[in-house]
Parts: C-alpha cells; sequence; structure tokens
C-alpha cells in the first residue's frame, strides 16, 4: 500500500527551525478538503490524478489532521491519514518524519508550494485558492414560526432510525458497538470498541490501549468511564430480551449527562425497538413520549455557538430539538443546502422536512 514517505535530498534547502509565513491557515485548507465530493478526481504536484472514495473524517486528538479517508491512485486503493499545512516543508518543522502516529499518512495538502517540493516522495495536493465557506446566515428574521417544532420532528427521524437498527436479530452487538461510541465520543471510539473485545475474551481491561484526551473535557476523560464502561458491558452482554424499561442497575450506575445521552440514543430506542417487534403500538407510543420529555444537562456546546442567536439554552437542551439539529448538520448543512434551510421562511410560507 502507497503512502507518503517523505526522503530528503541531500541538495534539498531544509532549516527546522524555520516557521512558513502563509496567511491561509490549516483550518481553511481542512474547510476546502471537505468541499470535495467523493468521486472527484484531485491531482498531486507530480500529475498523478487521484480520486476521493471517502474524505476521511477530522481528527481532534494527537496525529494526522484527518483519519480514514480513502483514496485510488496509480492503480492502488489507499486507506489512510490525511495532513495538512500551509507548506510542504512543515512536515519537517514538526517533526513528523520522525513520529510513528504519521506512518499511515497518504496524501499530504499544502497552501504553497517551495522548488523543492517536486523532489520529495508521497502525494501532495496544492489548495492554492480557498473558497469562501457559506456561513450559517439563520436570524430572528428569516425563520420560520414553526422551527422549533420542524426540528423536534427531524429529531424523530434519528429516533425512528436508531429504533429501525435494533430491529434485528443481532441488535445486542448494535447496541454494545453503539455503547462504544457513545463511551468514546470525541476520538475514544475505536479505544472503547479494542477495550469491549478485551473484556469480553478475558473479562478485564486492556493495559495497552491508548487514550486521548485532547479536546475533551476532564470529567468526560476516558479513564473515568472505564468502570462505568464495564458496568455497562457486563449488563449487555447478560441481556437476554430487549427492556420494557430503563433499567434500575444502569440508573444506579449511571448519572447526569452520560444518562441522558444513553436513555436517548440506545435505551429508548432499544425500547421502542421491542414495542414495534411485538406490535404493541401503545407502548411504542409511551416509550415515544418519554424521549420527547429528555432534557440534557447542559446544551451542545457548537450548536449553542451556532444557534445561539436564534435558540435559548433552554431549547438546545431538550434532547429532541437537539437531535434535530443532528439532523439539520448532516443532511442540510454540510451539504451546503443554506438557501433551501428547513427553518426559513420563504416568501411567506414555510419548508417543512
Amino acid at each position: 500500500m502507497d503512502k507518503v514517505s517523505y526522503l530528503i535530498p541531500d541538495e534539498m534547502t531544509h532549516t527546522p527551525s524555520r516557521i512558513s509565513n502563509s496567511s491561509v491557515n490549516e483550518k481553511q485548507l481542512e474547510s476546502q478538503w471537505f468541499q470535495y465530493k467523493t468521486g472527484d478526481v484531485i491531482h498531486d504536484i507530480h500529475g498523478n490524478a487521484i480520486l476521493i472514495i471517502d474524505l476521511g473524517v477530522v481528527n481532534r486528538n494527537e496525529g494526522p489532521d484527518i483519519r480514514g479517508a480513502i483514496l485510488f491512485s496509480n492503480g492502488q486503493l489507499l486507506k489512510g491519514d490525511i495532513e495538512i499545512h500551509r507548506r510542504t516543508r512543515d512536515w519537517f518543522y514538526h517533526g513528523h518524519e520522525a513520529d510513528s502516529n504519521y506512518n499511515h499518512v497518504i496524501l499530504h495538502l499544502v497552501h504553497q508550494l517551495d522548488r523543492d517540493d517536486y523532489l520529495l516522495r508521497g502525494h501532495i495536493h496544492c489548495i492554492s485558492e480557498i473558497n469562501p465557506v457559506i456561513q450559517c446566515d439563520l436570524s430572528i428574521n428569516n425563520l420560520n414560526q414553526l422551527f422549533e417544532t420542524t426540528l423536534v420532528n427531524m429529531g424523530m427521524n434519528r429516533f425512528q432510525e436508531n429504533v429501525n437498527r435494533y430491529r434485528h436479530h443481532a441488535w445486542r452487538d448494535k447496541v454494545l458497538e453503539d455503547l462504544c461510541h457513545l463511551l468514546g465520543k470525541g476520538g475514544n471510539e475505536s479505544a472503547f470498541l479494542q477495550l469491549l473485545t478485551h473484556f469480553k475474551n478475558n473479562g478485564k481491561t486492556d493495559p495497552s490501549i491508548h487514550w486521548h484526551r485532547r479536546g475533551i473535557r476532564p470529567n468526560a476523560w476516558p479513564e473515568k468511564r472505564i468502570g462505568m464502561a464495564l458496568n455497562l458491558f457486563t449488563y449487555f452482554l447478560q441481556l437476554e430480551e430487549m427492556p420494557r424499561a430503563v433499567p434500575v442497575e444502569i440508573m444506579h450506575s449511571v448519572t447526569g449527562h452520560f444518562l441522558t445521552e444513553l436513555k436517548g440514543n440506545i435505551l429508548y430506542p432499544l425500547m421502542g425497538a421491542n414495542a414495534l417487534i411485538h406490535g404493541d403500538a401503545k407502548e411504542y407510543g409511551v416509550v415515544k413520549r418519554e424521549w420527547l420529555c429528555l432534557k440534557l444537562n447542559a446544551p451542545y456546546g457548537r450548536f449553542q455557538k451556532q444557534f445561539g442567536q436564534v435558540l435559548s439554552n433552554r431549547s438546545i437542551k431538550n434532547f429532541a430539538l437537539s437531535q434535530g439539529l443532528l439532523w439539520l448538520e448532516n443532511h442540510w448543512c454540510k451539504q451546503d443546502h443554506c438557501s433551501v434551510c428547513p427553518l426559513k421562511e420563504f416568501h411567506g410560507s414555510t419548508i417543512h422536512n
């Protein structure tokens, strides 16, 4: 499998102490990368065509800026990471050539090229022009009157997706997978999956797991969740049937914000799936109403920042509405469909999802 493998030729000017000076920052280059679409073809600085299969996901922890990208070039399928710098030489200034975290980089995104960059071996893609990023223009002046109802309905779409996910013979495996993603939100998802595998095989923790802390609030550091994780693993692994109510065992071992997340993303959808499997419409209605009443201890920070001018903290703490914001983000915002945003009022009428 091909990867970036930079060699420093003797004739290449390389001064490790020098700092790159570019008016474009790495965050802008990251945003530009995600304006590409699956199926787009780009070229590296040597003219090699690169087909984008998967853009990858942003990494807020140590290591490359983007993880899990999939590209195709020169007859090879490339799976790995993407690193972003203002200039190619920053790779060396930051010491990445000696850091094993960067051994799986398959593409280097840069803004400015130097003459000697063409001596380097590896895929380098230069983004010389930065397109303006579309900014959210929602305001109290263009919101339709039913925008909160629209968001709650979008949240119900996410609830129904989760319910359908658990209407499966392998529901327990899906629950455990989702639990690991919930426990590890912020960069430790795969680490908790590794912990689950080790626990199922040995009934204990794995000291070799590498936990990430960068960008995670101290009270949510993964090491502090290991005991809770093992209790939840034990409960779900021993569960023979889907629960019809929130288990007392979980209420005693999980509290606060995480309990609401656990109820909203896993337990209530699981209870809803159980009701539908047994054809109990009344019970399903009860589960749905209880889900609609869930409240977060605190609003999601990024939604507070983006929508705080049109939504109160009290509204954003409504779990169903916050799930609607996630739906809006994934199906509208990330697709740059701002001009037809379902929360806006258009010429006296409203657009509903």
